[in-house]
Formats: C-alpha cells, sequence, structure tokens
C-alpha cells in the first residue's frame, strides 16, 4: 500500500429548508412605511370617539363609561385611555401601526405551527400584510378588530403549542398554555365582544380530538377547564377594574350583548339602501382581493380525500376525515351569513383579517395532526385555519 492520502472535496453546504428572516422583514418594513404617512392623518369618527370616552372615563359619572355610553368592552376603553395619556391621536396610530407588525410577525409563526412549513407561514404573513395594508378594508383605521387580532394570533399560538407537545398527558407546563390561551382570547373578545375566534378554534380542536381518539375525555376535559381558568381570570379582572370606574357588569351586559341583539333586530327590519350598497362593496371587495378564489380552492381542497402516510389507519368512520375541516369553514360562512341577512356587516373584516392568512393541512406527525407531510407543497394546505385530519390512534 502506498503512502498517498486520499483527498476528499469537502462536502457541499446544503441549503437551509424553510424561508429566510429577510422576506418577513421585508413585509414589516413596507407595512411602516404604509402606516407612517397617516401617523398624522385626521382621527375617524370612531377613532376620536373612543379617545373622547376613554378620555373623560371616571367614577361617579352618569352612563356606562363615565358621562358617555357605547356598546365596546372595557378593554378597548383601556387601550384607548393608555394612547391617551400617551400624546393622543399620534399614539393611537403608532399603536395601530404595532398591532399590524405584531399581527404579521405572529400570523407566519401560527402558519407555520399549524402546517409544519416555513413557506406556508410566510404565506401567512403575505396575506395579512396584504389585509392590514389596504384602504379597501379601512385597515389604517384603528379599532376594535385591528386591536384584538394580535390577541387572537397569540392565543391561537398558545393553544397549537399546547396541543403539540411530545407528551399528550396533562402536565404543568401545558396547562400554562391552555391557560394563557385562553386569557389571551378573553383578552380579544373584551376588546371587540364578536371576535371569539380563539374559543371557537379549541372547541374544535378538542372536540375532534376527542372524536377521533387523539385524546381521551379526561385529558380533554383537563385542557378545557384550564383554557376556562384562563379566560375566567382575565373577564374577572377586567370587571374589577370597570367596577372601579363605576361600570357594572349588568351594564356592560345590557351594552354589549343585549343592545348589539335588538340593534340588529331593528337594522335587519328597517334595512336602508345603504346596506345594499355595502354589501355589494364587501362583495366587489372579496372578488378583488383574491378571497373568493382562495375560498374555492380551500373549499375542493377540503372535499378531496387527504392523503394520508402509509403508517397510519384509516379513520373508522367517513365523515372523520375532514369535518372539522369543514366545521371551520363553516363558522365564516355563518359569520358571514348572518351579518348579511341581517343587514349588518361588523364580523366580516375581522374574518377576514383572521382567518384568510391561515391554512390548515393534512394528517402529520403524532400531536401535531393539522401538520402537511413533507411531499405536500404549502399551497396544497387544504381548508382554514382551525382543519384538523383526524387519525386514528390510541388515546392516553
Amino acid at each position: 500500500m502506498g503512502t498517498d492520502t486520499v483527498l476528499r472535496a469537502p462536502r457541499p453546504s446544503l441549503p437551509r429548508r424553510g424561508w429566510p428572516v429577510q422576506p418577513t422583514a421585508a413585509l414589516v418594513g413596507l407595512t411602516l412605511c404604509l402606516w407612517i404617512p397617516v401617523l398624522s392623518a385626521p382621527l375617524t369618527s370612531d377613532e376620536g370617539g373612543f379617545l373622547l370616552v376613554a378620555a373623560q372615563w371616571h367614577a361617579g359619572g352618569t352612563s356606562l363609561y363615565g358621562d358617555y355610553w357605547v356598546d365596546r368592552p372595557p378593554v378597548l376603553i383601556l387601550i384607548f385611555a393608555l394612547a391617551h395619556l400617551c400624546g393622543g391621536a399620534v399614539a393611537l396610530r403608532v399603536l395601530g401601526c404595532l398591532c399590524a407588525v405584531a399581527s404579521i410577525l405572529l400570523s407566519q409563526a401560527v402558519g407555520t405551527r399549524l402546517t409544519g412549513n416555513r413557506a406556508a407561514g410566510l404565506a401567512a404573513a403575505l396575506v395579512t400584510t396584504a389585509l392590514l395594508a389596504t384602504p379597501l378594508f379601512d385597515s389604517f383605521q384603528v379599532d376594535g378588530e385591528l386591536v384584538a387580532l394580535p390577541w387572537v394570533y397569540a392565543g391561537l399560538l398558545a393553544a397549537c403549542s399546547a396541543y403539540s407537545r411530545a407528551s399528550v398527558r396533562a402536565s404543568n407546563r401545558t396547562m400554562f398554555r391552555w391557560a394563557a390561551a385562553g386569557a389571551l382570547g378573553a383578552v380579544a373578545a373584551l376588546i371587540k365582544q364578536n371576535v371569539v375566534d380563539v374559543v371557537v378554534f379549541v372547541a374544535l380542536l378538542l372536540t375532534c380530538a376527542r372524536l377521533v381518539g387523539e385524546r381521551s375525555t379526561r385529558s380533554v376535559l383537563t385542557s378545557a377547564a384550564a383554557f376556562t381558568g384562563g379566560a375566567a381570570v382575565v373577564a374577572l379582572a377586567t370587571l374589577a377594574l370597570a367596577s372601579t370606574r363605576d361600570t357594572t357588569p349588568p351594564g356592560l351586559w345590557d351594552a354589549l350583548v343585549t343592545f348589539r341583539a335588538e340593534a340588529g333586530r331593528v337594522i335587519a327590519d328597517s334595512a336602508s339602501p345603504a346596506t345594499h350598497a355595502r354589501f355589494v362593496g364587501l362583495a366587489l371587495a372579496l372578488a378583488s382581493s383574491g378571497g373568493a378564489a382562495l375560498g374555492l380552492l380551500s373549499l375542493g381542497l377540503v372535499l378531496r380525500r387527504p392523503a394520508r402516510p402509509a403508517r397510519l389507519a384509516p379513520p373508522r368512520r367517513p365523515w372523520q376525515r375532514c369535518w372539522c375541516g369543514r366545521a371551520s369553514g363553516s363558522w365564516v360562512v355563518a359569520a358571514i351569513g348572518c351579518t348579511t341577512s341581517s343587514g349588518w356587516f361588523p364580523v366580516s373584516r375581522s374574518e377576514r383579517r383572521c382567518w384568510w392568512p391561515l391554512r390548515g393541512g393534512s394528517a402529520g406527525p403524532p400531536g401535531r395532526p393539522w401538520a402537511t407531510s413533507r411531499s405536500q407543497p404549502w399551497w396544497a394546505s387544504p381548508s382554514w385555519a382551525c382543519t384538523l385530519r383526524p387519525r386514528s390512534g390510541r388515546a392516553p
């Protein structure tokens, strides 16, 4: 044997999987550039009205919030009061800009967590950027939907993190994450009372997980109890803080629930031509933004038979293949349908911002039933954000 040394060529470095940070930074930079020109713009009627109510909210008033009455939850008024203390109109627009940026970052995290694909997370961030930076949806108006959106994404992320832990047994850390999801969802609902997306997501997730054997009844009930406990803590703390300024729970119930229901009935009975014109405008915005095409594509992908790895047994019942995807899609359809039939469209903008950017996936690793398979492209991920591809298995 000779003494010659065999030289091996250096091993080529493999490209990193997923998407780099630069596209997300570009989306954030684009959002900032679009928001900066409107920081000093005049306030809209809603923004000015909420600032006025928040600035004078005090104990001993003659109405719900001091000397004024408005059908909005107290957390939204507290946020506007904080903006008033920090400078008023400009501080409020800066707060809206921060909410938009946080929503973009959180939507990417939720999209990646739901699908197991970084490209899907980037797609979610891209759609969120488009929805938060277009005048078609009044994106530059700081309102309850915009302020509640990052809390919704954070609640979805906490729920996914709690569910997808390696150990499906109840632990203190898992229960804390469920409680955090409930608290974040409660904050979103206390900013805008119809933003209950986190509650719907968790209800569908736990129900479907139990029906397909992914979780036992005890595990589902424990997770639901932790989620409810976190939401209850936030709700009780908010009521206690509001009561220090003579804003009582019966008054809040009358403003947030009773009045809104009566207003919906009145608007449905006496709809004006402006209601039809607003519906046409929303339909044109839906068509021009591509949301209708994406919805039809998602529906077709949901109804098709999902591709399952060979190691996974077929579902025990045919309807278990995609019922959660249909249910979650039905939540969006029902929300838009109810508001359309009543001639009132307060939910549709929130639904567009929260659910359109997210796409679920087919069966994935244990504990992550929403994750897509590696062979499936991100754009083929079916259903809405809370799509769960059921898998047969032994419950813990």
